[in-house]
């Protein structure tokens, strides 16, 4: 068992960061909204996790591992489970949720009758509670290169905590034995309805918030 190594953990790194930019931000793009920016922030939690743990519990890599043959698994060195995709990435959603908790409080109440409302807690300034919480997960993703350099196994906290490893795909396990096989046409075809139908769903949640928030003043 080779372990993936800084550089190409790097490479795959700025790789996911490039796709999950686009998808992120493409979709308000369409909607041509004039909060671009924030209904991108809201959905980038969402779409994140859908690409670093459910593809990750899928297939033991994303795209940009895939592209940099690298492979997540536990590590004695068995198929990683949806436990440790889920832990490795628990401290980003954590602090994702942190960071748009006074957004989402703040758009919940205005769902709520004006009896209700009054005297329940409103937050004035969610953006300065957003950007201190954003920068903690900025700091925790700095942090990741530096620890990948001060073991030999190249693992960085996320690792540690969910008892994981990156590892090369060697070609001999490509040609003959590929731990992540290739998905069937049939796959391949239920994918692409899959992430058609996902592709929908976000351009329509996104205009729907958009139509409230432009309604409701918010």
């Amino acid at each position: 068992m080779e372990y993936g190594g800084f550089w190409r953990r790097l490479g795959a790194f700025f790789i996911d960061q490039i796709i999950l930019a686009l998808i992120i931000t493409i979709p308000p793009w369409i909607v041509m909204s004039p909060h671009i920016g924030s209904q991108a922030m809201t959905l980038a939690l969402p779409v994140m996790v859908m690409y670093n743990i459910l593809l990750v519990t899928l297939y033991g890599a994303t795209p940009g591992m895939w592209l940099c043959k690298l492979k997540l698994c536990m590590r004695d060195g068995s198929v990683i489970t949806s436990r440790a995709a889920w832990l490795r990435y628990c401290v980003v959603v954590g602090l994702h949720l942190l960071a748009n908790f006074p957004k989402l409080w703040n758009f919940s109440l205005s769902f709520l009758p004006t009896s209700l409302r009054y005297g329940m807690p409103y937050f004035a300034s969610p953006w300065s509670w957003e950007e201190w919480f954003t920068s903690l997960a900025f700091v925790w993703l700095l942090s990741e290169p530096f620890i990948l350099l001060l073991n030999k196994e190249s693992r960085a906290l996320q690792d540690y905590i969910a008892g994981t490893v990156v590892i090369k795909l060697q070609p001999k396990d490509l040609q003959e034995t590929s731990p992540i096989p290739p998905p069937s046409k049939s796959k391949q075809t239920a994918m692409l309805t899959g992430l058609n139908h996902l592709t929908l769903s976000v351009r329509d949640l996104v205009r729907s918030v958009v139509f409230y928030r432009d309604t409701l003043g918010l």
